[in-house]
């Protein structure tokens, strides 16, 4: 029998998670392989600005990390990969991040930001689910930040044929979703 549960939490859970065999596997990013985990790189993003389509930021062909300051930021809570980045990329600006709303996920971020509360710092991932709400997503750059979607389970553990499979369509819906995504990103650098 297969059993499939979906959680969604924060690295040093999801790790405990497959150190613990309460997990055959996980999705991630920033893992550090061990001896125990291994790793395998599945897609990249980048850290994204999403905004509503009269928001100064969405005229701008290029989005800067400075040019974030001047608004009421949207991120996720402590403790997520894109939220330390972010802070990172803040810091490096002697800046100190001050978020007007923190969420639990990207979903949440870019709900908020439709409703022109903020702008909210995502994964380029949520370009598909932006511009089904109307919201625009832009790259942030000066830096670029990428991260690495990756596979992470147990070293020496093979997968059941089902979480081969599962991770097989997952890594192919990836692919289409990255073209989606840059069909997308050549429609909105038209239409300006």
């Amino acid at each position: 029998m297969v059993s499939v549960v979906f959680r969604e939490c924060v690295n040093e859970e999801m790790v405990s998670h497959v150190y613990s065999r309460d997990a055959d596997f996980a999705l991630g990013f920033g893992i550090e392989e061990d001896s125990e985990l291994e790793t395998r790189p599945l897609a990249r993003d980048f850290l994204s600005v999403a905004c509503s389509p009269d928001h100064p930021l969405a005229q701008k062909k290029r989005v800067r990390w400075s040019d974030l300051s001047a608004y009421p930021l949207i991120i996720n809570a402590r403790g997520s990969v894109a939220r330390n980045l972010a802070e990172n990329a803040f810091a490096a600006m002697d800046q100190v991040l001050v978020p007007a709303y923190e969420t639990s996920n990207h979903i949440t971020a870019v709900s908020l930001a439709s409703q022109s509360l903020g702008v909210a710092i995502v994964s380029s991932g949520m370009l598909v689910l932006a511009a089904s709400m109307n919201v625009v997503v832009r790259r942030i750059q000066g830096p670029l930040i990428a991260r690495t979607l990756q596979v992470i389970k147990r070293r020496a553990h093979d997968l059941s044929s089902p979480a081969d499979a599962f991770l097989k369509i997952f890594s192919d819906r990836m692919v289409d979703l990255q073209l989606e995504r840059r069909d997308l990103n050549r429609n909105s650098d038209t239409s300006k």
